[in-house]
């Protein structure tokens, strides 16, 4: 996706309009994303009073939420989205369309909304080299002990640990030899200081 200035707001940017869209129409139901998804999707979903269910990585995962929660909208950072309306898949025509229609309602150019209207967060992501058959338990050595994240923790696919304000995703790739690290912070510098330390815990463990 490309602004009328030539920005690029990013890929989480897409399922955070997409959002703005699928709500603003009134689409009943709730909200379904990743573990490893912007919370400034939870913000939009609380301006329009709907509920944020989480999952696991992967497209199945999402789809088989949207179906089991009736959601309004089912998309992940990928710029990835379900529009159960119409489909269970990743529809990116739909998201085009959706998007479009959401610029055709603005009053303002699409960078300014972005500016001015999109929550702003942080994403950093890392990636460490990592044997399968050592994966696992590296995985399980480094996410202990905790860290200082301690208000949610989730094992559901790999490590998130999430705070008020910023989280940390530590998990094994199901399509390479690695442990993906990705973080996510009000800030950079605190976006980067969670890869840095849980690259290094990963790392320390191999």
């Amino acid at each position: 996706m490309v602004c009328e200035n030539g920005d690029l707001p990013g890929e989480e940017a897409t399922v955070e309009l997409c959002a703005e869209m699928v709500l603003r129409r009134g689409d009943p139901g709730p909200v379904v994303t990743n573990l490893s998804t912007t919370m400034g999707l939870d913000e939009i979903a609380r301006r329009y009073g709907r509920e944020v269910h989480r999952t696991g990585i992967g497209q199945a995962f999402l789809t088989e939420a949207a179906l089991n929660y009736g959601a309004a909208l089912a998309g992940e950072g990928s710029g990835g989205i379900v529009f159960p309306r119409l489909n269970f898949a990743h529809d990116s025509l739909a998201a085009m369309a959706h998007l479009l229609d959401l610029q055709s309602q603005l009053r303002i150019p699409l960078s300014q909304f972005v500016r001015e209207e999109l929550p702003h967060y942080v994403i950093r992501k890392a990636q460490v080299a990592c044997p399968p058959e050592k994966s696992y338990s590296v995985l399980e050595t480094s996410a202990r002990p905790p860290g200082r994240l301690a208000s949610e923790r989730n094992l559901e696919d790999g490590l998130l640990l999430r705070g008020a304000d910023r989280w940390v995703h530590v998990r094994v790739s199901q399509t390479e030899p690695m442990i993906r690290i990705i973080a996510e912070a009000r800030e950079a510098p605190a976006a980067d200081a969670l890869v840095r330390e849980y690259t290094t815990k990963v790392r320390r463990e191999i």
